[in-house]
């Protein structure tokens, strides 16, 4: 289990880098692209890491462009190896809402948080999706959700190395992580 704060992500994912024996437990997907001359993307990604028995990883949800999707680092992630077992929660900023005031726009506050199982073919569960509004109220609905395993454990992308994905995600939180 780990429980870091987004402002202590960069820091810590920063240490976990240079420290030998950090892998992937696995990359699990449902996202779809569109076809045509400006395709589209919508779905969830979820990539989770293992350092010294400490678990981290990101959750992206793809809503419109191909490519840099909002993400989120992964909180009170719970993972039983035994039985499968997984829960975690994240925040993202997936758009921009009205400001509670005025004509402005404001950063989405999107919670997220999920419970299921992983499985050798993937990750099945329920997602529950948070909007929590300006003046603290939240709206929620459950959605059953599967992820296809995209890559297993000590897996890592094409020609990539680990201080190389830590960097990758360090500029990921910063242009596209939440904003609350």
């Amino acid at each position: 289990m780990q429980h870091l704060r987004l402002m202590l992500a960069v820091a810590v994912l920063s240490v976990v880098a240079g420290v030998p024996g950090s892998s992937l437990v696995g990359i699990w997907s449902n996202v779809e692209v569109s076809k045509g001359e400006d395709p589209h993307a919508s779905g969830i990604e979820v990539e989770i890491w293992r350092d010294k028995g400490l678990m981290f990883g990101f959750f992206s949800e793809y809503v419109g462009p191909v490519a840099d999707p909002p993400v989120g680092k992964l909180d009170s992630i719970h993972f039983d190896e035994k039985t499968g077992a997984i829960s975690f929660t994240s925040r993202l900023s997936v758009g921009v809402v009205p400001a509670a005031q005025g004509n402005a726009w404001v950063p989405s506050r999107n919670l997220y948080e999920f419970k299921g199982v992983v499985g050798k073919d993937g990750m099945v569960g329920t997602l529950r999706r948070k909007s929590v509004q300006v003046e603290g109220t939240e709206l929620a609905y459950d959605e059953n959700v599967t992820l296809k395993t995209k890559a297993a454990a000590g897996d890592l992308p094409p020609n990539e190395s680990f201080d190389d994905w830590t960097k990758r995600w360090n500029e990921a939180l910063k242009k596209r992580g939440p904003k609350w």
